[in-house]
């Protein structure tokens, strides 16, 4: 389960404390350098950082998160002038902490949000996985129709067939075939024995 990560340079009891007794797991650094620490060994859903940390500002921290992690972030501050205030890279919402009872349901919802976006994020990279394998697994079956003059459906049966016999994935075979020419000789040359070897068990069969 990811949690939120509050980065604070003094103990935020009050924020971290109210976010846990509202459901939500929580994690605490105190400096930049821990927040990105810990965002690189933990799932972290949103961080919530105040402006000023003792290594770094509170926009750099997000800007960094975000380049590095994809992770958005909530920035806190004391200040006035909140809404006018650019928003830095990566950082969806920004609070005065004099607004107290504001905070916690609107980290609530960004954190919900966040969590949306990056499983959207992680759909979207799954489907761009799919796509470019099964590209790769086409691109190849073409190859093995040209090159050994058979069709489409023998193609792939070889593909896979072989795919099997060596514990691959079909993809993995279908970019050997592509690849460097010594290995997609030799991976031709074995798929080229399989219809040899079938017709010697059919006759045997016989």
């Amino acid at each position: 389960m990811s949690s939120l990560l509050v980065a604070a340079a003094e103990p935020t009891i009050s924020i971290s404390g109210a976010l846990r007794e509202s459901g939500l797991s929580v994690m605490e650094a105190r400096s930049a350098c821990d927040a990105l620490t810990i965002a690189a060994q933990h799932p972290i859903a949103l961080l919530v950082s105040n402006e000023r940390l003792p290594d770094m500002s509170g926009p750099d921290l997000a800007r960094a998160c975000f380049e590095q992690h994809a992770l958005h972030s909530v920035l806190l501050t004391e200040g006035d002038g909140v809404e006018c205030a650019p928003y830095p890279t990566g950082v969806v919402a920004r609070l005065c902490t004099r607004v107290a009872e504001n905070v916690i349901p609107t980290i609530r919802a960004v954190s919900s949000l966040a969590r949306e976006l990056r499983s959207a994020r992680a759909r979207e990279q799954e489907l761009r996985t799919a796509l470019t394998a099964e590209r790769e697994i086409n691109t190849a079956i073409g190859v093995l129709m040209e090159r050994l003059q058979i069709t489409r459906e023998n193609a792939f049966e070889r593909l896979r067939g072989y795919a099997r016999s060596q514990r691959k994935r079909i993809v993995d075979v279908s970019c050997g075939l592509l690849g460097c020419a010594e290995e997609s000789k030799r991976i031709t040359a074995q798929l080229m024995g399989v219809d040899a070897a079938a017709r010697n068990s059919a006759a045997l069969d016989e």
